[in-house]
């Protein structure tokens, strides 16, 4: 007889269901289809709110300052103690209210992603006089003491953003002044050397 045909090996298990797989993948596609879809739905909503926020920050703000200048204009003229109290006040609704038209205006622009921090060199000792003469006024009509102890470290001059500087002082010895019934606010600034010995930290 002659020698059998060797046998081929055959595959064993179960047939692969292609309709099934090629389902899942489409599914999966369309998932991530919507997913990216999503995305640039937000991204076009938080851009369209940054605008939104932006505008009508810079809307706001020119009438406020057109009424803070006029407001301090008549601050010193010759008013009388009534007078010269309800002037105060008007001053320092128009200065809180275009410090948060201002924080609006910074959230529009992080959320835009066009936030900008100055790197300039500033005279310390004149940033802190100019900002302890408006504090010192808040505190003084809050029947308060308000004083700013700047430590012998401190350099002469700074690099940096003094306008988010003041901002961020503002802001927080405003706060202080504003929650303090009675005593007094302290501002101490001392001079820190970082980790790599470059410049100074306040």
């Amino acid at each position: 007889m002659p020698p059998s045909p060797p046998e081929h090996p055959r595959l064993t298990g179960n047939p692969v269901d292609r309709t099934s797989a090629e389902r899942s993948v489409e599914t999966l596609l369309e998932r991530i289809a919507l997913l990216e879809q999503a995305v640039v739905t937000a991204e076009e909503t938080n851009e369209a709110r940054a605008t939104f926020l932006a505008t009508m920050s810079h809307e706001l703000r020119e009438p406020m300052n057109g009424v803070l200048g006029m407001a301090r204009l008549l601050r010193e003229t010759a008013l009388d103690r009534e007078q010269r109290g309800y002037v105060e006040a008007v001053v320092d609704s128009a200065e809180a209210l275009i410090s948060i038209i201002n924080d609006i205006l910074d959230l529009s622009r992080i959320d835009a992603g066009s936030m900008e921090i100055a790197e300039v060199d500033f005279a310390l000792r004149p940033f802190f006089t100019r900002l302890g003469a408006l504090l010192e006024s808040r505190a003084t009509r809050k029947g308060i003491a308000f004083r700013i102890e700047l430590d012998d470290t401190l350099p002469a001059v700074l690099r940096g953003d003094p306008g988010r500087l003041r901002q961020m002082l503002v802001n927080l010895a405003g706060n202080a002044i504003k929650f303090t019934s009675e005593g007094e606010v302290v501002i101490r600034a001392r001079a820190v050397p970082p980790a790599d010995g470059t410049g100074h930290l306040l």
